[in-house]
């Protein structure tokens, strides 16, 4: 019954979108002025649809927990509304068990299903996040050496921030980051602010820390004082870097491992669908093999959690 509900809504889906394609098409012959005033109509509609069904999902959620999720968002490299990303989980959660039944016609991997599709926005955000932090990691001591140089030869932090980020041309995605805060800077927004707005885009303790030292630095008398101070951001940041590529040589085998294990799931999973016919009738059209592929995909899950949470996290 379901499956006839949900064909039934897209043949109706299909057919009005057909029907305002044709009507478009005839009515711009004749006025092309009023096909564009509707055409900009309907799209304020859609976007006040949109914004207030974002509103409707961030009021339920708390500031602590919307802004934690938007922090990781932008730290992944996206600039996402917590209500965006919780529109995206939800249309996931239901697209994901739909395409099951269609394929399997069966009800027993929905609920889990619905579940996988709920976090995998997440899950696909924390994979990014982690790649894009390590990268940056390396790019951001540099930043902060030739930042401070500069500040040392002429006294003002402003101009060596925005001095600094054309030697980062083509490095990404640190250089990306740079000229956001150029133009922050150029806009007139205090230094402080910019460096702790570009830490939270980033997500590296040592800019916070160059935001902090340079806030007191700044209230120091002697150009000397302040430039020693900010050298301290620096000299902490190259000893826990010295620190970290110890552990990351101790670690680096787990996770080479875990990555191994977790891609040889789908190899089997393929090299059994092209060797055996019955594989994939047994796997889509039998209930123990619709558990057992459900039983699967929630182990991978699973797995793809605990790598991004625990093993290919940034060490701290």
């Amino acid at each position: 019954m379901l499956i006839w509900i949900a064909i039934l809504f897209a043949l109706f889906m299909i057919g009005t979108f057909v029907m305002s394609i044709s009507k478009g098409e005839d009515e711009q012959d004749k006025d092309v002025l009023s096909m564009r005033k509707r055409q900009s109509t309907t799209s304020l509609r859609e976007l006040a649809l949109k914004k207030k069904l974002e509103t409707l999902l961030e009021d339920r959620v708390e500031v602590s927990k919307k802004y934690k999720i938007e922090t990781n968002i932008l730290q992944a490299g996206f600039k996402m509304t917590y209500g965006e990303y919780r529109i995206l989980t939800i249309v996931m959660a239901i697209i994901l068990p739909l395409i099951s039944f269609i394929v399997m016609r069966s009800i027993y991997p929905l609920p889990v299903l619905a579940f996988i599709g709920f976090v995998l926005p997440s899950q696909f955000m924390d994979y990014l996040r982690n790649r894009r932090m390590l990268v940056i990691e390396k790019q951001v001591g540099s930043f902060i050496k030739l930042a401070i140089e500069r500040y040392a030869s002429h006294g003002d932090c402003s101009k060596s921030l925005r001095d600094t980020t054309d030697d980062f041309k083509g490095q990404e995605p640190m250089y990306s980051e740079l000229k956001q805060m150029k133009v922050e800077l150029d806009l007139g927004k205090p230094t402080t602010e910019v460096l702790r707005d570009m830490h939270r885009r980033i997500g590296n303790k040592y800019l916070l820390l160059f935001a902090d030292f340079y806030e007191i630095a700044s209230s120091l008398g002697t150009r000397d004082a302040r430039t020693e101070l900010l050298g301290e951001v620096f000299k902490q940041y190259r000893e826990n870097q010295q620190h970290k590529s110890m552990l990351r040589k101790e670690i680096a085998g787990p996770k080479m491992e875990a990555y191994i294990m977790l891609g040889v799931i789908p190899l089997m999973m393929l090299y059994q669908t092209l060797s055996s016919v019955e594989y994939v009738e047994f796997m889509l059209h039998t209930t123990v093999g619709q558990i057992g592929l459900t039983g699967i995909m929630s182990v991978m899950v699973g797995a793809v959690w605990f790598i991004n949470k625990k093993i290919g996290a940034p060490i701290e």
